[in-house]
């Protein structure tokens, strides 16, 4: 399958989701009468960085642990939200970071900067849900979205400044799995797909979580897991070439608060 076959695949399939998502909350009998459940989960990821970027001619290769990146780190926030009404839900996952480093090349005096983000959101619906016992449950859930990507790096020489801002946006489908052992424990896997072509456009992000919920604090859920999110990016020529292949990976801890 070529790039543009690829691309077509995944708009075509996105857009068959997000039809069958909007035709079976329209046609559901509960649509309207559920409540709205919410849940406002931030998290620390644990990133490691592994890959290479180019800036026009210049390629640099990127290994950097989690300790590494946090020598760095200026600011950074994260959150996971969904909203559910009934099988009905909406979702919204990003992280912002901001990074700077000093030093010396011979006599010139160097300072970098880099804000890199990743946001993503869109619709799904809970399309499988069974109660296998009195405290064990399964359900499935498609869904379709965006995932939005910032990348800004500054780099001073002196009194001299040369910036490369780039952003892309990647339309994506997946599928949530919650399996509850009983009214305490929970697993949950989370994957999915994106982008508009094979070779130079495409992303893809999966997880495995084990949430922990305490009967007397029903409103709180603790999640424990681990993600990675691979990404490549291609676009221009010449001096203004730029390429970002880079698998962001590590453990994650998170607070869901839920209302």
């Amino acid at each position: 399958m070529n790039g543009m076959e690829a691309s077509m695949t995944l708009r075509i399939g996105i857009k068959f989701l997000c039809l069958l998502l909007l035709s079976s909350f329209l046609f559901s009998t509960n649509a309207f009468a559920a409540p709205w459940q919410f849940e406002i989960a931030p998290y620390i990821w644990g990133m490691n960085m592994r890959g290479r970027t180019s800036i026009g001619p210049a390629t640099f290769d990127v290994n950097q642990s989690f300790t590494d990146l946090l020598k760095h780190l200026d600011v950074a926030a994260m959150l996971y939200a969904t909203a559910h009404k009934d099988q009905l839900g909406f979702y919204f996952n990003g992280m912002y970071s901001s990074l700077s480093d000093n030093g010396h090349f011979y006599d010139v005096k160097v300072h970098a900067d880099n804000q890199f983000g990743v946001f993503g959101g869109g619709i799904s619906y809970i399309a499988f849900q069974r109660q296998l016992s009195n405290e064990r449950a399964v359900s499935l859930e498609p869904y379709a979205g965006v995932r939005y990507t910032l990348n800004n790096s500054t780099l001073k020489l002196n009194n001299s400044s040369f910036s490369k801002n780039v952003n892309w946006t990647d339309p994506v489908i997946g599928l949530r799995f919650d399996y509850a052992f009983n009214k305490k424990w929970t697993a949950l896997l989370i994957g999915d797909i994106g982008g508009t072509n094979a070779s130079t456009h495409y992303s893809y992000s999966a997880g495995a979580f084990l949430g922990y919920q305490s009967l007397s604090w029903q409103h709180v859920k603790l999640y424990l897991g681990y993600r990675i999110l691979g990404q490549h990016y291609q676009t221009g020529s010449g001096r203004s070439f730029y390429d970002w292949d880079m698998k962001l990976y590590g453990p994650l801890l998170g607070i869901g608060f839920i209302f």
